[in-house]
């Protein structure tokens, strides 16, 4: 990652991730697993250039896209037992 510090600055962090970090300490502190995937997309987007929208919208679809897939398990599994039941 790279940035710009001024001469009189110093320990300067990233300006994008720094509003990462502020979206992601305000998420639930007892959903870790949201923050922890949070975390690393952010730090994915920095590192390679392709951080092009605010962190909230990102993380959003984000988390929707995982309850998404999350609902879409459930139900195949769940119709899986009927059949093997039925």
């Amino acid at each position: 990652m790279k940035w710009r510090e001024l001469h009189n600055e110093t320990n300067t962090t990233h300006p994008q991730w720094s509003e990462c970090v502020h979206y992601i300490n305000n998420l639930p502190e007892s959903d870790q697993k949201r923050r922890n995937r949070a975390k690393q997309l952010f730090l994915y987007l920095i590192i390679n250039d392709a951080m092009s929208y605010e962190p909230e919208f990102i993380e959003v679809q984000l988390h929707q896209l995982f309850e998404h897939v999350s609902q879409l398990a459930s139900f195949h599994l769940t119709e899986e037992k009927d059949n093997h039941h039925g």
